[in-house]
């Protein structure tokens, strides 16, 4: 089984030995991985769809590990098994996530870490999850066939004094981090807006657009 850069991010905030469930499991590419490379001792793979989940079952089925990996035609982590540690929820939108989680609060008590792959609203998922008791242990931001992604593991318990409205929405760890690729995106993302502003100086939501670009011109020149 060979991953995406992207999902070898995702895999990498696995602690060796979690029993880790995968939502929106697709083709169980990653429950695949981790169970053949001994990375998690088990792992629950989530479908709410009929054609994604034969995809699942097939591939599961197909690399022999249908007896440590369960399988799930159900929505989100409603029928998430009482043992699961690790939740994975990649390549969904941003508002979808927080519902999913929001939806199944209930059901977090014994998860100590959330693996999150927002494609959309990032700094809504970093707000929403850490108000469910969790903290940001670390981030990952990569480009994957062109594309950029922004992987975010966060861990169970709180953050002394909580974060601020700079690091919701840009990400503690990647302020920190300061990586060349980071910084090329919110520099590529700024001649983009300041672009937009000049074109149409009056548009609907341009105050928005300043807003932001003054936001990441003070992040690129901090």
């Amino acid at each position: 089984m060979i991953l995406s850069k992207r999902l070898l991010a995702v895999v990498s905030y696995v602690k060796k030995g979690s029993r880790v469930l995968d939502v929106g499991s697709d083709h169980a590419e990653v429950p695949i991985y981790l169970l053949s490379n001994g990375l998690a001792d088990e792992c629950q793979a989530v479908e709410n769809k009929i054609g994604p989940y034969k995809r699942m079952e097939a591939a599961v089925t197909a690399a022999s590990l249908l007896n440590r990996c369960s399988l799930s035609l159900s929505d989100g982590i409603s029928q998430m098994k009482e043992d699961i540690d690790t939740i994975i929820i990649a390549g969904m939108g941003g508002s979808l996530i927080v519902r999913i989680l929001n939806d199944g609060k209930d059901k977090l008590d014994g998860v100590e870490r959330l693996i999150i792959d927002a494609h959309t609203d990032i700094p809504l998922v970093r707000k929403a999850i850490c108000e469910l008791g969790f903290f940001i242990k670390d981030e990952t931001f990569l480009y994957d066939s062109g594309k950029p992604y922004t992987i975010i593991l966060f861990e169970k318990g709180t953050k002394d004094g909580g974060y601020s409205e700079q690091e919701l929405s840009f990400g503690p760890i990647l302020l920190q981090k300061r990586t060349s690729e980071w910084i090329d995106f919110l520099k590529k993302r700024k001649a983009l807006l300041r672009g937009l502003i000049e074109k149409e100086p009056e548009a609907k939501g341009i105050t928005l657009l300043k807003q932001e670009l003054s936001d990441i011109e003070e992040v690129v020149n901090g």
